[in-house]
């Protein structure tokens, strides 16, 4: 006995050696991956950094101290655990995910270069590691001119759940008599970059019509001031007689101007136009939105002179972008009846096919959910695990059947009553999480009662058909007898009619050429004249962009910026006179694309966006502008090894 006494010191070791090796392996089985929604950010801006754990539903929370430059803040966990069975040629096939997800704010404290990690997780003694990918973080240059903000109604919603993203840019008022002036000029308007006025769908959410709400704020008079947007241009109708004969119809696109809703704002002691675009959306899925960042880059005017000119200066200004989160509802005070229902109704509905069947008969029940729910994200109801329903039922939750309807969603289960005698199917419970009261709340369908006959023992010569209790034994098949047809037609057939009518057919044949013959004419006419009219036109333009590159020299020694403006703007007109260049082809990246469709060298591509991106950097950035100094000379060598090598003549 003392031999076995002295024996059970080892007990705790192998206990302890067991734990080791349950957790070793439990730690080779969890994935840490890390993830963030923007990789270059403003200071001034957040980040959401997303850390997903997979292969455990609880683990511990992950460890971001090793971060370095950014202020971290948990936004909150939501578990990714999920099980799906589908069937396919009758073979049912299962698909599990355990995890959790963790996100969090990061917010850089200063401009430059970081990584968001490493991220650290500990499970079963064993840290896992996620280096995080590389951000970076731009500074902003500090002025008052103009300030641009975009807010969020929330930061967090449901799915199905509605906010605003609201864009605000403020222009600091002119003082005196021009304080209610708009401080744009309408000749030069400076140019809104926002990515969230595109057309372009954000796939998840349901997103307003940009068109329609843009074509509201549109400007047509052009004396008006307003913003450019993207690269929204306009198109000129060669047909608009207006346009036709002030020889401005032909040009094949200018810039849109945009002019939002404004009002006064104050920031501090100043006071700003405020000029505002708020956009309504609807949450369809899980995950991070982000808006922004919005970019302003233009002149704007910031005073008048003694003779009452305008004074102008150059802003480059951004505003952060702002992210929202749709996530799933609180995992808190969640019931287990819960199958991923948001909304604020759900009612709940069950039928049988039948109500009458022998012992151990199938049972096709029907429960169907209605109400105003989002269905998207809902899965069937686990049958199984109701232990009232089980006691006298067997449940078949791998075969259920998925139906999606108008006004909800049905599931059709497979049931076997487990006995004979009187029994029911007892209410089925459904919760679903109310957005108005912020709550789960539960449905549940009323009790369905059935009545299960002893099965009868089957002889070989009765044979059952497929339907639930019913017997075909001994069932004949009669013929039927034939309907005669109601009418009666004749064998002769019906009356002959001529097809041809020479009298009304070769008028109708005729008059087609003669409207195509007519129509090709006024089209030629119409092209010819505006192939002259172009022409001189182009001319006269191309040698205007030539003047107002020599005029560069005349620039103030004093505003380098200017004169790169002066230059941009000539290089810019050249292109648009000489290859129809769009509006929004003159950035940096387009100018030599527009050159390579033209037929024009790579190297003198390459040299003409050279010039012409140094000169467009200069005219926003102060720092660039004091050390480019003028640039006409290399701008004059290549606009002429370009005419050179198109073979144009002046």
């Amino acid at each position: 006995m003392s031999a076995f006494v002295n024996k059970l010191w080892i007990l705790p070791v192998i206990a302890a050696t067991a734990l080791h090796f349950c957790g070793s392996a439990a730690a080779d089985d969890v994935k840490l991956d890390v993830s963030v929604n923007r990789t270059q950010v403003y200071v001034g801006e957040s980040l959401v950094l997303t850390a997903k754990v997979a292969g455990m539903d609880r683990p511990p929370e992950p460890d971001l101290s090793g971060i370095e430059g950014f202020d971290a803040r948990f936004l909150g966990s939501h578990s990714d655990s999920r099980q799906s069975i589908s069937i396919v040629n009758g073979k049912v096939r299962r698909e599990s995910y355990t995890g959790r997800t963790f996100s969090y704010e990061l917010t850089p404290r200063e401009a430059g270069r970081f990584v968001a990690g490493p991220v650290v997780l500990n499970v079963g003694g064993k840290a896992l590691r996620a280096s995080g990918p590389a951000v970076t973080v731009s500074g902003i240059e500090e002025q008052d001119w103009v300030k641009l903000r975009i807010e969020a109604s929330r930061e967090t919603v449901l799915v199905d759940e509605p906010f605003e993203i609201t864009l605000m840019v403020d222009l600091l008022s002119l003082e005196g008599r021009y304080a209610a002036v708009d401080p744009i000029d309408p000749t030069a308007p400076p140019r809104l970059e926002v990515g969230f006025l595109d057309n372009a769908p954000i796939e998840g959410l349901e997103a307003p019509k940009i068109s329609e709400m843009l074509q509201k704020h549109l400007v047509s008079r052009p004396q008006r001031p307003g913003f450019a947007l993207n690269n929204y241009t306009l198109r000129n109708d060669p047909f608009d007689f207006r346009g036709f004969f002030s020889f401005d119809g032909f040009r094949n696109e200018r810039v849109a101007r945009f002019m939002f809703p404004r009002r006064t704002a104050k920031r501090g002691s100043r006071t700003y136009h405020r000029y505002t675009v708020t956009l309504r959306y609807l949450a369809k899925e899980q995950g991070s939105y982000t808006f922004g960042p919005a970019v302003l880059k233009g002149p704007v005017f910031t005073g008048v002179d003694a003779a009452g000119n305008p004074l102008t200066r150059a802003v480059f200004a951004v505003g952060p972008a702002v992210t929202v989160r749709v996530t799933p509802p609180p995992e808190e005070g969640r019931p287990p009846s819960f199958t991923g229902a948001v909304g604020s109704s759900l009612n709940v509905a069950a039928s049988l096919d039948t109500q009458t069947c022998n012992a151990g008969d199938p049972l096709k029940l029907t429960l169907t959910l209605t109400g105003d729910f989002n269905t998207r994200n809902v899965y069937p109801p686990v049958l199984g695990d109701n232990d009232t329903l089980v006691r006298d039922f067997r449940v078949y939750d791998d075969t259920v059947q998925t139906e999606r309807r108008d006004d909800g969603i049905s599931y059709i289960y497979t049931l076997r009553p487990a006995r004979s005698g009187t029994m029911e199917v007892p209410p089925i419970e459904v919760s679903f999480y109310d957005v108005d009261s912020r709550t789960y709340r539960t449905s549940a369908s009323l009790p369905l009662p059935v009545r299960a006959r002893q099965a009868a023992e089957v002889a070989a010569p009765i044979i059952l058909n497929t339907s639930t209790g019913s017997n075909d034994a001994g069932r004949e098949v009669e013929e039927e007898d034939t309907v005669p047809a109601p009418l009666d037609v004749s064998p002769t057939g019906a009356m002959p009619s001529a097809i041809w009518r020479p009298s009304a057919h070769i008028p109708l044949l005729a008059a087609g050429p003669c409207v195509c013959a007519v129509y090709l004419c006024v089209r030629f006419v119409i092209s010819w004249f505006a192939r002259c009219i172009g022409s001189g036109r182009r001319k006269r333009t191309v040698a205007r962009a030539m003047r107002m590159l020599n005029d560069t020299d005349k620039a103030p020694a004093d505003n380098p910026a200017e004169a790169a403006r002066m230059i941009c703007e000539a290089m810019g007109t050249y292109l648009k006179a000489r290859f129809d260049a769009a509006a929004g082809e003159l950035t940096p990246d387009g100018v030599r694309n527009v050159l390579r469709k033209r037929g024009i060298s790579t190297a003198t591509g390459s040299a003409f966006q050279a010039v012409f991106e140094r000169n467009f950097n200069a005219a926003f950035d102060p720092a660039v502008a004091s050390t480019a100094g003028p640039d006409h000379a290399a701008a004059l060598d290549v606009i002429n090894r370009i005419e050179r090598e198109g073979g144009f003549k002046r």
